[in-house]
């Protein structure tokens, strides 16, 4: 949510924590991984939820 507005919806494959720290990972292909969709998406979660999307 940004200023109270969904911009976009995120399913990460999997979410789990590890050593203390809340993990999440995404399976994606070279082709997926280029696709400004995703890319814009991953950044928006990122920065909204201070946490690094790791790509498997």
């Amino acid at each position: 949510m940004v200023k109270e507005k969904k911009i976009a919806t995120y399913i990460a494959d999997f979410t789990y924590m590890e050593k203390g720290q809340y993990v999440v990972e995404d399976v994606k292909s070279d082709f997926t991984r280029k696709n400004p969709v995703y890319r814009l998406k991953k950044k928006l979660i990122e920065a909204i939820y201070n946490l690094k999307i790791k790509e498997v």
